[in-house]
């Protein structure tokens, strides 16, 4: 899934990745951000927590794969795990980015819109600009 986002140029473009363990230094959990992108499951508590911390007061939950979805191969083969969009914070916008793995340009097309119903411009492919 990482692979798939790093490879989507686009995404990146978008968004200011703010907490990405394995890609940025920065370790403490943000705040007030806009977006929370999830990939992969909780497998455990400590992870049901870091993701509630992260979660709450964002504007939309985007979650990405079926992992994050409803727990993917994992939770088809019997292990307890909590799919990211089951710990949703009530009102939240939830938007579900299927696949294994998504698509890459599933993705590059989801997260423009979020852009734009976020108020950023986004350029189109003929080079317009798009702002709701």
């Amino acid at each position: 899934m990482a692979k798939a986002l790093l490879r989507c140029r686009r995404c990146l473009e978008l968004f200011e990745i703010v907490y990405w363990p394995m890609l940025v230094e920065e370790t403490r959990l943000p705040t007030g951000v806009d977006v929370v992108l999830v990939t992969g499951f909780a497998g455990s508590i400590e992870d049901v927590e870091r993701l509630r911390k992260i979660m709450h007061g964002v504007k939309l939950l985007v979650s990405v794969g079926c992992c994050a979805l409803n727990g993917g191969v994992f939770a088809v083969r019997g292990l307890r795990v909590v799919p990211p969009a089951v710990l949703q914070p009530k009102g939240t916008p939830l938007v579900r980015v299927p696949g294994c793995p998504p698509q890459l340009e599933m993705l590059e097309t989801i997260l423009s819109r979020v852009a734009v119903q976020l108020g950023r411009d986004v350029e189109t492919e003929g080079g317009m600009s798009s702002r709701r």
